[in-house]
């Protein structure tokens, strides 16, 4: 079937149905290449991927909105990323370094570590969840605050941290 087959469907069954995309109907189709090759992603449909999503140094420019990875999503190296979807759920590591990113979206949730090295990270967004470890070596951010700054920020915007702040690679 061709994607844009698919991207008619997707339409379809989001404006005309007003329902969710079931899952089983993904699974016929690779993942990465799903959600590289489609530009326009339909909104309010959840897209959700129940392994690991390795997108490092693709040439994905949109991610779909409401896009929960059960596992680890890495988009590192991907220099045409600059701006997330709202409603991202990552149960696993988020994997940010290397790309073009500017801010991370309200609400964002990361069970695992999240890694913005290397990135344009200026500011922190409102209710930030990072079950892990936040690496933020050179960006903006970590050039003008010190790691008690970040935490007040990051507890002043509803958001918690539960690891530790990583300034460095040396993780």
């Amino acid at each position: 079937m061709e994607l844009e087959t698919i991207k008619n469907i997707l339409n379809f069954i989001r404006l005309k149905e007003n329902k969710e995309i079931p899952q089983k109907w993904y699974e016929a189709f690779p993942k990465q290449k799903f959600i590289i090759s489609i530009k326009d992603h339909p909104d309010n449909v959840v897209y959700k991927h129940e392994n690991d999503l390795d997108l490092s140094y693709s040439n994905v420019k949109k991610l779909p909105n409401k896009l929960h990875v059960i596992g680890d999503l890495s988009l590192s190296g991907c220099e045409d990323l600059e701006v997330l979807p709202d409603d991202l759920y990552v149960r696993g590591i988020l994997d940010l370094s290397n790309t073009t990113i500017r801010d991370l979206p309200d609400d964002l949730y990361v069970g695992g570590d999240l890694y913005v090295d290397d990135t344009e990270l200026t500011e922190i967004p409102r209710n930030l969840y990072v079950g892990g470890d936040f690496a933020f070596g050179y960006t903006q951010l970590a050039k003008e605050n010190t790691d008690e700054q970040i935490r007040e920020i990051v507890a002043s915007t509803g958001g918690i941290i539960k690891g530790k702040l990583i300034r460095t690679f040396d993780y």
